[in-house]
């Protein structure tokens, strides 16, 4: 695991990078609002398992009183990728800078199959960048995420018919825009079992047997 976050040429954000095995996908991970890179980065290593390369990425803005609509000041802690109370609605000019920051990384990765990830505000980005840049991403797991609403601003109509979604803690919104598109779409409830998802995930994304074996057990 990298020992420190680093910087993207040409890009406001930071990444921090986990090394995966031969044959698997690379995981980009992104983190909820109030988080960061290290979290976000075990929390998909818990999930995905050892063998997947994994990229967290870090928002720029820091969540703060003139940024957040946090309760307490110790709870200003962590990073935002955009501003707005509820996560559906975000406020369009910090919305669309992150969009356009994560789409120029996913412009220079060179992965052969890649999954986006994603919790909260971060789970909100990762369908919004499925639906932008549908010839670099294989599948899309989306965790308590709602799709994007904005004033002015139509979701892209193009076919997702090669895209495997899993849903965690789905809004309907979300898995009507994905079906409506042709993704292949996976809801999960509770009692559900998530490595056996992330499994099929996987292979749907085309990693090789052996990296679907070295999937972790992940926990509900």
């Amino acid at each position: 695991m990298s020992a420190a976050l680093s910087r993207v040429e040409g890009l406001a954000l930071l990444v921090r990078e986990d090394a995966g095995e031969a044959g698997a996908p690379t995981v980009l991970t992104l983190h909820e609002r109030g988080g960061e890179a290290g979290s976000a980065l075990a929390g998909a290593r818990a999930m995905f398992g050892s063998a997947p390369r994994i990229v967290a990425a870090q928002a720029a803005r820091p969540c703060n009183p003139l940024q957040s609509n946090l309760a307490r000041p110790a709870q200003y802690a962590g990073f935002s990728w955009y501003l707005g109370e509820d996560p559906a609605r975000p406020e369009p000019a910090s919305f669309g800078d992150s969009l356009f920051q994560l789409d120029l990384l996913l412009s220079g990765e060179r992965a052969r199959s890649l999954i986006l990830h994603g919790s909260g505000q971060g789970g909100v980005l990762a369908l919004a960048l499925a639906l932008h840049a549908i010839d670099a991403v294989a599948a899309v797991v989306a965790e308590n995420a709602p799709m994007p609403q904005i004033a002015g601003w139509e979701l892209p109509h193009a076919s997702l018919a090669h895209l495997q979604c899993v849903l965690i803690g789905a809004d309907e919104g979300a898995v009507h825009v994905l079906r409506q598109r042709a993704a292949c779409v996976r809801v999960l409830q509770p009692q559900d079992d998530r490595a056996a998802a992330v499994r099929a995930l996987l292979r749907g994304a085309g990693a090789d047997a052996a990296a679907v074996t070295a999937s972790a057990t992940v926990p509900r």
